[in-house]
């Protein structure tokens, strides 16, 4: 149920105080209704809208603020799915929202059958309501061109409108559907008004005519045209007693007669009159009201502008400046003293404030197999430049483009209400609403702009309901007394950084996503350091909103984008893997099957009676070669720097701090020995093989290719080594010298048979469109056909609104589509489109 159309008729609710002012009741419900709206407003772009088998799926994803129009949001994550006609899940992928805008991809499955698919997404908010507020839009997946059939047109009595007209009809003629819809919905005798009217055949098509309107008694009216898409208007001034019959120019038609609505003696008429692009006018006559007072509002989305007490059983009249209003869609709404709607009419406020996109080149754009090189401009409605972050697609309309299906832009998705773009028919929809002037899209809204009041008496809640937050994973652990963790400790892949969490009684942490640095996108649990805490297995679970997944298969339903009906083609032959909805797979880390036995370096039982301390295994966690594990390491002082100083070699390590020499001594301010110290560093022995005091060799040693290395500090290698590990000495065993060794005397920890090392992936990771070179498009056959020209998602315009970019131009002829969508700095949304040949 569209929650928002019902709340308008009030009749009923019993919930209302009568003593407050209807504007002040009206804003009450207004305000309880936000609680079934989710905040989060999303529009997704996509490369093109025809893939084949093994394709990637370019996209970027826009959020905003629905109430504020501000490109902001709370939300962490962005849930992207691609549906087969089976509603099975080709792909699906969780991705960051660092900014409004959100780069990602989707996967077509090598093994996927052509058809008609859908790409849903929504934010970690929107889950919490109803799944018609999440973007979807059809995509088709095919390796041929599909046939075309046209749809029929819906059964009329599903969209039938109060007041429209009825047909009179000769026999055995083809039937053609002419209605009339009065603005504001009311229709009243005396009282000089305008009527949209739109003609369409069997199949739902705009059909273009001209025609008279006459009374009953045959005396012309007044003559009509059809407008730039077929709908048009009329003017004029109903008698009372009169009925209106319309017949058109068409020869065939000529005995056929449509009868206008007829006119009422008693009502309120609207008018709204765009005066220019940041002025309107409201016009509101009575004839007969029993109630002379009533409530006139604005509203935009579901919010409410602007509201006045006026008389209705007079002329009213009022002009407002609507500069201070974001651009979008309005209601006008006439209410009574009761708040039931007399009258109501869409209107579009701030056409012009919008991001402007221009696109222009200084070179043919028609040359086949050149670079082209493209200019895109930013600008305010005023030419102003805007610095913006907007995503571009160059496509082939020949294999990159489906024209059964539409592609939504950004502005039309911000901007205008859903109902009316679910009333558009497709081919209005296609042409692109931006592209319209104000009295062509007046026209529009007065002829798809209309909506059904259904009487209901509607139970508003008094508790405003708080979304859930889905941002988070929850590690799971059924160990208990003993065995429990204290703290589970989580390592970020990216950027090595620690988290510690403090589990709760049932053995559950909390990691919010939030808490992550931006380009954090997988995590490790660390082990305990009791390896007994280590016997449990750990399970991390994503939440979810089961009820939410369920019913999001509803909206691949909605064929409001569809232009034709097309043949199922996946209904036989090998289809894609069963599963759910959307995956959103729990990890479970194991723990080992046997008790692990601890590493011992065959250095370390050579040595036992020295002083020794190995490193291995999760001590090599967080570093990224051997100098980084030396500074892990507690040594006595390590000359890190590649000066030597008189006494003091590069790069070495001291673990002992006794002077073997009298005189000697260690100025700790500049960290240097005195010539005459008796200090020794430390030997390095590398697999076996002594390599010197310097680690200077060996320091970029990648820490996954080290299984240990184990610190000697006593004097005890003399017997092996002689005088030069008098300082002590440091093993390094690499895996390679660890499988040339005595298997006998030690155990590889790493080969393990857990998991415990196993990483979360928290969010799909980013990865660069592929531009192909000059040579490899001429060369390689795989670069013959190119759908997708070039493809830029995230790309931010300086201060001057500009950017340029470059691309190589298909080898063959045939048309080029250009399309930009993108938001500004100051929160305007634009899009633009442009379409050249290639001879």
């Amino acid at each position: 149920m569209k929650y928002f159309a019902s709340i308008l008729l009030i009749s009923g609710i019993c919930c209302i105080s009568y003593s407050q002012e209807l504007k002040d009741q009206l804003s009450d419900i207004l305000k309880k209704a936000w609680n079934d709206i989710p905040v989060d407003q999303l529009f997704v772009d996509s490369d093109r809208n025809l893939y084949h088998p093994g394709d990637t799926i370019w996209f970027e994803a826009y959020v905003r603020d629905r109430r504020s129009g501000i490109m902001e949001t709370e939300s962490a994550s962005l849930y992207v799915i691609l549906l087969d006609s089976e509603l099975k899940t080709a792909d699906s992928a969780r991705f960051r929202i660092n900014l409004p805008a959100v780069p990602g991809w989707l996967k077509v499955p090598e093994e996927a059958l052509p058809g008609d698919y859908t790409l849903l997404a929504f934010t970690s908010n929107q889950m919490n309501y109803n799944p018609e507020y999440a973007f979807n839009v059809p995509l088709r997946i095919d390796n041929l061109v599909p046939s075309m059939k046209i749809s029929s047109a819906k059964d009329n009595s599903e969209n039938a409108v109060p007041g429209a007209a009825n047909t009179i009809l000769a026999q055995g003629m083809p039937s053609l559907n002419l209605k009339f819809l009065p603005e504001g919905g009311t229709f009243i005798t005396g009282i000089t008004q305008r009527l949209a009217f739109n003609v369409t055949d069997q199949t739902g098509k705009n059909i273009k005519v001209n025609g008279v309107i006459k009374n009953q008694k045959g005396e012309k009216i007044i003559s009509f045209r059809s407008g730039l898409f077929g709908p048009g208007t009329v003017e004029f001034k109903p008698l009372a007693g009169d009925i209106y019959f319309a017949s058109l120019d068409i020869d065939k038609y000529k005995d056929t007669k449509w009868q206008l609505p007829e006119a009422k003696l008693t009502g309120a008429a609207l008018r709204v009159n765009t005066l220019s692009d940041e002025f309107l006018e409201i016009i509101v006559r009575g004839n007969g009201i029993t109630s002379s007072t009533g409530l006139l509002t604005i509203m935009m989305n579901n919010s409410l502008v602007y509201s006045e007490n006026i008389k209705i059983d007079t002329i009213f009249r009022k002009t407002f400046r609507t500069n201070k209003l974001p651009a979008g869609s309005g209601l006008v709404t006439l209410y009574d003293n009761e708040l039931n709607p007399l009258a109501e009419r869409l209107i579009f406020i701030n056409p012009a404030k919008k991001m402007h996109i221009g696109i222009s080149s200084d070179y043919d754009l028609g040359t086949p197999g050149d670079e082209t090189k493209l200019t895109i401009r930013t600008t305010d409605q005023d030419g102003r430049d805007l610095s913006s972050v907007i995503s571009i697609s160059v496509i082939d309309s020949a294999s990159g483009v489906y024209n059964g299906f539409l592609t939504p832009d950004i502005v039309s998705t911000f901007y205008y209400d859903k109902e009316f773009l679910g009333n558009l028919p497709p081919e209005i929809r296609s042409k692109g609403l931006g592209t319209l002037n104000k009295n062509d899209l007046d026209v529009i809204l007065l002829t798809y702009g209309w909506r059904r009041f259904v009487p209901k008496e509607i139970s508003l809640p008094d508790a405003i309901k708080e979304p859930a937050n889905y941002d988070f994973i929850k590690i799971i652990s059924d160990a208990k007394g003993k065995k429990a963790r204290e703290e589970v400790n989580i390592l970020s892949v990216e950027d090595l950084s620690t988290i510690s969490l403090k589990p709760d009684k049932n053995g559950e942490a909390v990691l919010y996503f939030d808490s992550l640095a931006r380009g954090i996108n997988q995590v490790l649990i660390l082990p305990d350091m009791d390896p007994h805490k280590n016997s449990k297995q750990i399970i991390i679970r994503f939440p979810e909103n089961l009820a939410f997944m369920s019913d999001i298969k509803k909206l691949t339903e909605d064929k409001t984008f569809r232009l034709p009906v097309l043949q199922d083609t996946s209904a036989s032959g090998k289809g894609l893997a069963p599963g759910d909805l959307f995956v959103i797979e729990s990890v479970t880390i194991k723990p080992p099957a046997s008790p692990l036995k601890k590493y011992e370096d065959k250095n370390a039982v050579t040595y036992r009676s020295g002083t020794t301390q190995t490193m291995s295994g999760r001590d090599l966690i967080s570093t990224a070669n051997l100098e980084d594990i030396l500074r892990k390491y507690n040594s006595f002082y390590i000359a890190d720097n590649n000066i030597s100083t008189q006494g003091a070699k590069s790069k070495v390590i001291y673990l002992r701090g006794i002077e073997h020499l009298s005189g000697s001594s260690f100025d700790k301010d500049k960290k240097v020995w005195t010539a005459n110290s008796g200090l020794v560093p430390a030997l390095f022995v590398l697999d076996g093989n002594p390599i010197g005091e310097s680690y200077e060799t060996i320091a970029s040693i990648p820490s996954s290719k080290i299984v240990s290395v184990t610190y000697l500090k006593g004097v005890q290698g003399y017997a092996m080594y002689g005088a030069k590990a008098m300082g002590g000495v440091i093993f390094v065993t690499t895996k390679m010298g660890k499988d040339n060794s005595d298997s006998s005397s030690s155990v590889n920890e790493l080969s393990r048979n857990d998991d415990l090392m196993k990483q979360v992936r928290l969010f799909r990771q980013e990865r660069e469109y592929y531009i192909p070179s000059k040579e490899e498009i001429r060369n390689l056959p795989e670069y013959y056909i190119r759908p997708t020209i070039l493809w830029k998602g995230d790309l931010t315009t300086d201060d001057t609104g500009t950017i340029k970019i470059s691309y190589l131009n298909i080898t063959t002829h045939g048309d080029i589509i250009i399309k930009v969508n993108g938001i500004s700095a100051s929160n305007l949304a634009g899009s633009a489109r442009l379409k050249y040949h290639v001879k």
